[in-house]
């Protein structure tokens, strides 16, 4: 499930750069995963090999060069406990399909600082920290996007 916060910048607790974030978090068993291999395919057109990814455009090229997108859901995913709220404004929708599979996989925190996001296609339900409402779909996640967004 997903607990999410709406709106402005959180401060110190929100995740901006997540490049930054998941080049000094990263752990190599997590490129092992099956799912994390899917998510760069699916997300990035490439294969994870390891280390490596083979880009169809820009050739091999290291795992800190992959998009913020699968960072993003590649931490979702595999972290722990993550440093803060990592911002859902760096995901596209092609993203949207991976993020409802981590929110019914895992319980997450994450922020909304942007529009985009919007689940028509896909079953989200979770908590809206501003309000500690229940968000049960696409509806909801909307009403709640516009209700605190920026």
């Amino acid at each position: 499930m997903v607990r999410v916060l709406f709106g402005e910048d959180f401060g110190e607790k929100t995740i901006l750069d997540i490049d930054s974030y998941f080049n000094n978090v990263y752990e190599n068993d997590w490129l092992e995963d099956d799912v994390v291999k899917q998510i760069v395919k699916d997300i990035d057109g490439s294969e994870l090999n390891g280390l490596n990814v083979i880009s169809p455009v820009l050739g091999s090229i290291s795992v800190r060069d992959i998009s913020g997108g699968a960072k993003a859901l590649i931490c979702l995913l595999m972290e722990d406990n993550p440093a803060g709220y990592i911002d859902l404004v760096v995901l596209g929708e092609n993203c949207e399909k991976w993020l409802a599979y981590v929110f019914e996989k895992k319980d997450v925190q994450v922020c909304m600082t942007g529009y985009h996001l919007f689940f028509d296609d896909y079953s989200v339900s979770g908590i809206c920290l501003n309000d500690n409402t229940e968000i049960t779909n696409s509806a909801d996640w909307r009403a709640k996007l516009f209700e605190y967004g920026t």
